[in-house]
């Protein structure tokens, strides 16, 4: 099985934030990775900047998403807790979480506004993330990796 992407990690996220017990990140993640098979490979496996692992990663974006859109909340330091929000949300039971169904909360549309701050380069990553597999920094390095591949070929072409 591949990797989930981060969306994918957000509805099993809440509901293991569901007890309403203030929860280790680090003890999430791993629940997480049981959840989905995750083989000692796939945990490994690092995200293009290679400054963390891709599981990890998906799972701390999933984690900042629901928190901006006030599902959970992080009373201490490294840890996550499920909001009266969050409860009310698994309590509809939904299929799926996903960036589209975040933006129903207004702080979720804030967020990524501020984020976005507008710029058109950071709006094709926000239709990238949309699409969904790739966190933000997955995208934006993929982004980066085609940008300077086409500069390469155009440096070439001008060369010959």
């Amino acid at each position: 099985m591949a990797i989930p992407d981060y969306q994918t990690l957000m509805l099993p996220l809440l509901r293991l934030a569901g007890d309403g017990q203030e929860q280790r990140f680090r003890d999430a993640v791993e629940k997480l990775a049981i959840e989905f098979n995750i083989t000692d490979e796939e945990r490994s496996e690092m995200i293009p900047s290679g400054t963390g692992p891709v599981f990890d990663n998906r799972v701390g974006w999933a984690r900042t998403y629901l928190k901006q859109a006030r599902l959970l909340q992080s009373p201490r330091r490294g840890t996550l807790q499920i909001t009266d929000r969050g409860r009310d949300l698994l309590a509809k039971n939904p299929a799926r979480i996903d960036v589209k169904l975040l933006n129903q909360y207004e702080e979720f549309r804030d967020f990524r506004s501020r984020k976005h701050n507008n710029d058109k380069g950071v709006l094709v990553l926000q239709e990238l993330e949309q699409e969904a597999e790739q966190t933000p920094e997955e995208a934006l390095a993929i982004a980066y990796g085609k940008l300077r591949e086409n500069l390469e070929a155009e440096v070439l072409a001008q060369v010959k």
